[in-house]
């Protein structure tokens, strides 16, 4: 096969790949933003807003401050720097 052969069956090789990368993309996007789009099912929760009847900071093995919160009989834990962010 000559050279020129060889290139256009690698440059359309590629064009493909390119295209089906392209079309993977678009479909993710589409689909996260289905996902993105319905309401939420927790929004009526009263996440934050219970009053924990006992709390405590636990240290990890390596370092890792943990808060627990006991409302009830649900153990809630959440890292130092989760409830730093909110």
């Amino acid at each position: 096969m000559r050279r020129r052969g060889i290139i256009g069956i690698a440059a359309g090789v590629a064009g493909l790949v390119a295209a089906g990368a392209a079309v993977g993309v678009a479909t993710e996007k589409y689909a996260i933003g289905r996902i993105r789009s319905r309401p939420d099912p927790d929004a009526d929760q009263p996440y934050g807003q219970l009053r924990a009847d006992r709390t405590r900071v636990v240290v990890t093995d390596d370092g890792i401050p943990l808060v627990l919160e006991e409302v009830g009989y649900a153990l809630v834990m959440s890292s130092v720097l989760n409830l730093a962010s909110i």
